[in-house]
């Protein structure tokens, strides 16, 4: 919000004790009188601060403080905000200009008298930096308002104090005991909780033993994390459950976990992206020149916290490729009509051999090599993707119930004018009763699963665009069509476990057609225009493997009812061998890890390309 003298003056005039002191103090100028106020904030030690109009820019305001706080904490080593230092008076330096007129009128106010303080005259733009100010100033705690604004506009406008997670400045010495570290918090945040207590946080994003061996190599860093911690559970208590995976979680793996760099309709959503966000920024920040440039796949990414996340990504899809390889070329599951799980535990047990062999950690690669910060970064990751496969494990049920499998005869729609009648005669009822926008609707389905498997796209621009010309045929529309029919007479709901919102269930056939007046039918899908304009990634996820499952059961020669449930077994898996993966990944090294996964993603597409396998 842009600040005026008049939102100045009025924040300030609600502070406790707050006096004006400018109509018995001061005799000013006409202009001044009119646009100029000077409060006394605090008798002992003496604070004033004027606040005045910027006659240079109508969108901001010029105030007059002391350099010291009431705490004798200096100003420049204590504010971060978008302020700018218009003058500095010191040693009885008063400069008499048209701009500084009020500045010499207000040396008779004892704490603004340059001849006994250094005073600043200061240039604000915004609200918020002007609460930033007075925070400083008075010494006020940053309340739970103020630091949700900062996790949800990003601007992480902390105290430039070693306490801090995002100081690279280690803790002196003598302030590495409990008592400093509660004081701070408790001056600076408000924070009288056991602030130790988060040491448990640590150890359930690290886990135990982890965590107690991290812990003790620097204890300085240690405390930066408590402090860390203790300020996002003064945004949200349980917040560290969005990064936390296994046994230690309390609460159901979701989908909506995983960040959203434009979902901006749930405001819960909202609060649990900016405080993964604030997780990790904060803690990148804070590294050294010397370890940014040793962890620089922490920097940050368009559409994922780091550049780790999408290594992460590319070792998921590995791992697909890879057991197709296995299946296909060692146990010869070559012909389409076999069902899915053919020599599934042969290829299962191969997976295994080969996964722990490139994985499992020597004693050199073993996390000992990492920081305690560089080790929650990695290991937030590690546990959304694991959650994130939890939670796709957990929906699988939702895929198969009521699935329309009446539908053997739609291999045989080649025109898209066939569709309603055959859906009409499935459902057994008038095409002017079907749901209205049907047909975009399911275009928009199989147009979901096209972008879903767009990590073809680069490997193989061909196949991509045979495969995008496929699931856009009129038997193609025709299943996704009898999938949303079905959810449409059904009111089928779908819950979305997003953390502390209470409103979970959506109409799945409502919340498409809503969105699909937001989004071009003429123009490639993008999975940001989805999200931002309101597509949870619970409804995305159902929606595109619920397809991909029925279209593929129509595939063989076999009955869709087998073929869905041994597709399913496999899925699972699938998602069963990456959380191995996972599991093994969590004893490395960040470098190590990263090494054995791009090692592995090279080595599997190569031997795949060979083969053909994309």
């Amino acid at each position: 919000m842009t600040l005026t003298p008049d939102i100045a003056k009025s924040i300030v005039a609600k502070l406790h004790n707050s006096k004006t002191t400018l109509s018995k103090n001061i005799n000013l100028k006409e202009q001044h009188n009119k646009y100029a106020y000077c409060f006394e904030l605090y008798d002992s030690p003496p604070r004033h601060i004027a606040i005045t109009r910027n006659s240079n820019n109508k969108d901001s305001v010029t105030i007059y403080v002391n350099k010291m706080s009431i705490h004798n904490i200096s100003f420049c080593n204590s504010i971060i905000g978008s302020y700018q230092i218009s003058e500095k008076y010191s040693d009885g330096n008063i400069k008499n200009n048209e701009e500084n007129d009020l500045a010499s009128s207000l040396a008779v106010i004892s704490s603004l008298n340059p001849k006994n303080n250094d005073v600043l005259r200061l240039t604000i733009s915004t609200k918020e930096d002007f609460q930033l100010i007075l925070i400083w100033y008075l010494g006020l705690p940053f309340d739970k308002k103020i630091l949700t604004q900062f996790l949800l506009t990003r601007k992480y406008k902390f105290p430039d104090s070693p306490f801090e997670i995002s100081s690279d400045k280690p803790i002196a010495t003598k302030d590495l005991n409990r008592t400093s570290l509660k004081d701070y918090l408790e001056v600076t945040y408000e924070v009288c909780d056991k602030v130790f207590y988060h040491q448990e946080t640590i150890e359930a994003i690290l886990g135990k033993n982890r965590a107690i061996n991290l812990i003790e190599l620097n204890k300085s860093e240690y405390f930066k994390v408590l402090t860390h911690f203790s300020i996002l559970s003064k945004v949200k208590r349980g917040w560290f459950d969005l990064l936390v995976a296994g046994p230690n979680r309390t609460s159901p793996p979701s989908l909506s976990d995983s960040p959203s760099e434009f979902f901006t309709t749930k405001e819960v959503k909202k609060i649990n992206d900016g405080l993964i966000n604030c997780y990790y920024s904060r803690l990148v920040q804070g590294m050294t020149d010397q370890e940014k440039q040793k962890y620089r796949i922490f920097r940050a990414n368009e559409y994922h916290p780091t550049c780790f996340d999408i290594l992460l990504l590319l070792m998921d899809q590995a791992i697909q490729l890879l057991f197709c390889y296995v299946q296909q070329n060692i146990f010869g599951y070559y012909d389409k009509n076999l069902m899915p799980d053919t020599d599934l535990d042969e290829t299962i047990e191969e997976m295994q051999i080969r996964i722990n062999k490139h994985f499992a950690p020597k004693f050199n690669e073993r996390y000992y090599a990492d920081t305690l910060r560089a080790s929650l970064i990695k290991m937030a990751s590690i546990n959304i993707a694991i959650n994130q496969i939890e939670a796709n494990i957990n929906i699988q049920l939702e895929y198969i119930r009521d699935l329309p499998f009446e539908i053997e005869h739609f291999k045989n729609i080649s025109s898209e004018l066939d569709i309603l009648p055959a859906i009409s005669k499935i459902f057994n009822t008038e095409q002017n009763k079907l749901p209205k926008k049907l047909i975009e609707c399911s275009k928009l389905v199989c147009r979901m699963y096209i972008y879903e498997s767009s990590c073809y796209k680069e490997r193989s621009p061909d196949y991509f665009s045979e495969f995008s010309n496929f699931h856009l045929k009129p038997f193609n529309i025709a299943v996704s069509a009898a999938l949303l029919c079905q959810d449409c007479f059904g009111d089928k709901k779908l819950c979305l476990n997003i953390r502390g919102e209470t409103n979970k269930n959506i109409l799945v056939y409502k919340t498409l057609s809503d969105l699909l007046t937001k989004v071009s039918p003429n123009e490639e899908l993008a999975f940001d225009s989805l999200i931002r304009n309101g597509c949870p990634n619970e409804l995305f996820k159902y929606l595109s493997s619920r397809y991909s499952i029925l279209v593929r059961s129509l595939s063989g020669s076999y009955p869709s009812v087998s073929f869905v449930e041994a597709h399913m077994k496999v899925r699972r898996k699938k998602f069963e061998l990456q959380l191995e993966a996972y599991e093994l990944l969590k004893d490395l090294s960040v470098q190590a890890a990263c090494l054995k996964i791009e090692s592995f993603c090279l080595e599997v597409n190569s031997i795949c390309a060979k083969v053909g396998i994309n």
